[in-house]
């Protein structure tokens, strides 16, 4: 089945300005008028899989923040522009990344929790790069930026979020051709370019101030398949 690319040329600047709610659903009538448009020359498939998240670790309040892992999942939908050796790969994903500040300690409250679950909507703008030519298997390097659109269930951290964040992703997969089906194994890695929050940002009711900046890193397991 072939699908188009051209509603993913969408400034998505244009929605940075929006409240939160509005530019996650902003980016899902993007991504339904995509799947329901066909045209040439591109495969659209899908992924899901597991994610393990972890901010990088800063000083707090004269003290260190240190972040552990957080374990959560994603879901992504995508079009392969299949060209020789090479491909394109933009698509748009949703990640659960799990409570990220659940280490997250206030100096004035020994009882404080943040208790904040973050999830975000991703927009991968991948490159391809086949390594390997086989009638069933071929592995490929995958790789490029990414746009992060963060949301969490606390207003006042939402208000100091980084409203369009940027990323990096490089990973390796494996196409494969199992009778008609196309399969899509990856490990993926994500590493943040622009701060994740703001130096000075509020949890809870309780306000943090970093001496740096803060990023957001995330390795991914999954499973693709060509629809």
């Amino acid at each position: 089945m072939e699908y188009p690319c051209s509603l993913l040329s969408l400034p998505i600047q244009m929605l940075a300005p929006m409240p939160a709610v509005f530019r996650l659903r902003s980016i899902g009538a993007l991504l339904l008028s995509l799947c329901l448009a066909p045209a040439a020359h591109a495969q659209l498939g899908a992924y899901v899989g597991a994610n393990f998240n972890r901010l990088s670790d800063i000083e707090i309040n004269e003290g260190d923040g240190v972040f552990d892992n957080r374990t959560g999942w994603h879901a992504e939908v995508f079009l392969d522009f299949d060209i020789g050796p090479v491909g394109v790969r933009p698509g748009l994903r949703y990640m659960d990344a799990g409570q990220l500040y659940d280490d997250l300690r206030h100096d004035d409250d020994s009882n404080f929790r943040a208790n904040v679950s973050v999830n975000m909507l991703e927009v991968p703008l991948n490159l391809r790069l086949n390594i390997g030519q086989a009638p069933a298997v071929n592995p490929y390097i995958i790789g490029g930026p990414v746009l992060r659109f963060p949301l969490t269930n606390d207003d006042e951290l939402n208000d100091d979020l980084e409203a369009v964040g940027i990323a990096a992703g490089l990973g390796f997969g494996l196409d494969m051709n199992l009778g008609g089906i196309r399969l899509y194994p990856e490990i993926l890695y994500t590493f943040g370019i622009s701060r994740f929050v703001d130096d000075e940002f509020t949890i809870r009711g309780r306000t943090f101030s970093a001496d740096e900046a803060q990023y957001l890193n995330a390795a991914m397991v999954r499973i693709g398949i060509g629809l």
